[in-house]
């Protein structure tokens, strides 16, 4: 069992704002989809992917290997500790997966086909 330590918290919400921040600019309807696709893949690289990283090192499993199991994980980590850091996380991530999903039968896996199919079928971001 991993020690529940305040920075692991602090991490676990700094990811959960920034996995937030990056699924509502890939749902922005202010944006053009390739605009928001752009977007997104930088908040993806420079927020969300190295606070994912130190949340990984702390729990001890690969950042590379089944991120949804590692998501579930810090969710359930999270509660059982009795800590709201993950409440965020909890409602966006089925935005993300039904994203990724969406990427995965574009033609060529491609983030900005599967966005823009995303889109076009009416995925929209949950109220919070």
């Amino acid at each position: 069992m991993t020690t529940w330590i305040p920075q692991l918290e602090k991490d676990i919400a700094q990811y959960s704002k920034a996995y937030d921040a990056m699924m509502r600019e890939a749902l922005s309807p202010a944006r053009g989809t390739q605009m928001a696709a752009l977007r997104t893949i930088f908040y993806a690289l420079v927020r969300v992917q190295p606070s994912f990283e130190r949340i990984c090192k702390q729990l001890g499993v690969d950042s590379k290997v089944d991120q949804d199991k590692t998501i579930e994980k810090i969710i359930a980590l999270a509660d059982e500790n009795k800590s709201n850091a993950a409440d965020l996380l909890k409602k966006v991530h089925p935005v993300g997966q039904a994203i990724y999903s969406e990427v995965q039968k574009s033609p060529k896996k491609s983030f900005f086909g599967g966005l823009k199919i995303a889109r076009s079928l009416g995925l929209k971001y949950p109220s919070l």
